[in-house]
């Protein structure tokens, strides 16, 4: 049985940078889990997150990159349901709106939420 779990934003730092809107902390009640670094993304009427990742690092201990010279990126945290990512990325927009509502201020006007679905 799945306990419910409560989100809040404990954190969130404006970085406007293409479809980047900021990076927010979320608490998770009741684990005490504090996910750092959430992106909190947004282009036109869309809204999503992308969860914290980490750098992939080759056999010869240095930072992959791509053909573009971009790191790679391996997930850290991942859900097998696409149902309880959705869950988790509209909770987590919720939650930074309700301490935040400034959050998506100044994109392009915001007509009814559209949030990812992957």
């Amino acid at each position: 049985m799945a306990a419910e779990c409560t989100l809040r934003c404990i954190a969130f730092t404006p970085l406007r940078k293409n479809n980047l809107v900021g990076l927010a902390d979320i608490h998770i009640e009741p684990l005490g889990l504090q996910v750092r670094g959430v992106t909190i993304q947004a282009h036109g009427e869309r809204r999503w997150i992308g969860l914290p990742a980490k750098p992939q690092i080759g056999p010869d201990d240095k930072v992959m990159r791509d053909d573009k010279d971009k790191v790679l990126y391996a997930a850290v945290l991942h859900f097998p349901d696409p149902a309880d990512r959705q869950a988790f990325e509209n909770a987590v927009i919720a939650a930074v709106l309700a301490k935040h509502p400034e959050a998506f201020d100044g994109l392009a006007a915001q007509k009814p939420l559209i949030i990812s679905e992957r």
